[in-house]
C-alpha cells in the first residue's frame, strides 16, 4: 500500500468513514449536463462553439481539397509563407496532392527531423499538425507527442493550424483516455484549448504568450 493510502486511511479511521478503496463508478453524461448524444453534428457544433468563444477559428469543410483551398486562403491572407509541418498520412494528403497548396508547400519543412534547432522552429511563422482527438465538451484539441511530431509544433511558431476528421471528435476526455489507456508508445500530451493566453499582469488578457497567438481548426467532414 502506497504511503498516501495509508495516511488516509488513518484520516478516515479518525473520522470514523467506513475504509473503501473501491473506485467510483460513474458515467460523465451523469456529471455533466452538457454533453450531447453521440451524433456527429452535434459533436462538431459543440467543439465549434466552444473554441471560437475561446478565440480560436473553426472550420468545418467537406472534403480534402476544400480544406486545401482555405489552408491556401488562411495562408496568403496572413501572408505565411515560412512553415513547419509534421509527416502525418492527413498532411502528406493535403500538400502533396493538392495543387492549391504547391506554393506553400515548396516553403514547408517536415519537423519530425532531429537536424531542426529549435530556433529554426521558433522561426517559422506557422505549424501544422493532425489532432489525436476532438474533444467536444471543452472545445479543446488533444495531442500526443507521437502523433504529433513532437512538442515543438504546437508551442514554438506563433499560429498553429491543426487538421482533423470528424470521425476524431469525442464527446468528453474520458473516451479518448479510454481509448489510449493500453497504449505504451506515448510519454508526453497536451490539451489544448484556444490560443495561448494569460492576464497575470493586471489582468489584462494576452494572446501568444506562451504559445501560439492564433490556433484555427481545419476540420475535415467527408460525410
Amino acid at each position: 500500500m502506497e504511503s498516501r493510502e495509508i495516511i488516509l486511511d488513518r484520516l478516515r479511521a479518525l473520522r470514523g468513514d467506513k475504509v473503501s478503496r473501491e473506485k467510483p463508478s460513474y458515467t460523465p453524461e451523469a456529471i455533466f449536463s452538457d454533453i450531447p448524444a453521440l451524433n456527429r453534428d452535434a459533436l462538431i457544433e459543440q467543439f465549434s462553439r466552444k473554441l471560437t468563444a475561446l478565440k480560436g477559428e473553426v472550420y468545418t469543410v467537406p472534403s480534402y481539397k476544400l480544406a486545401a483551398e482555405k489552408i491556401a486562403a488562411l495562408a496568403k491572407e496572413s501572408n505565411i509563407t515560412q512553415c513547419g509541418r509534421q509527416r502525418a498520412p492527413v498532411l502528406d494528403k493535403l500538400f502533396e496532392t493538392h495543387s492549391e497548396l504547391a506554393g506553400l508547400e515548396s516553403n514547408i519543412r517536415i519537423v519530425d527531423q532531429e537536424g531542426i534547432s529549435h530556433a529554426e522552429v521558433e522561426s517559422m511563422q506557422c505549424a501544422f499538425s493532425v489532432a489525436d482527438s476532438l474533444i467536444a465538451r471543452t472545445g479543446s484539441i488533444v495531442l500526443r507527442a507521437t502523433t504529433a511530431g513532437g512538442r515543438r509544433l504546437s508551442v514554438l511558431p506563433p499560429v498553429h493550424c491543426v487538421v482533423a476528421t470528424s470521425d476524431q471528435l469525442v464527446p468528453c476526455l474520458s473516451p479518448w483516455l479510454s481509448n489510449i489507456h493500453a497504449d505504451p508508445s506515448w510519454s508526453y500530451g497536451t490539451i489544448i484549448t484556444g490560443p495561448s493566453r494569460t492576464a497575470d499582469i493586471e489582468r489584462i488578457l494576452v494572446l501568444g504568450a506562451h504559445g501560439p497567438k492564433r490556433l484555427f481548426v481545419v476540420l475535415i467532414d467527408e460525410r
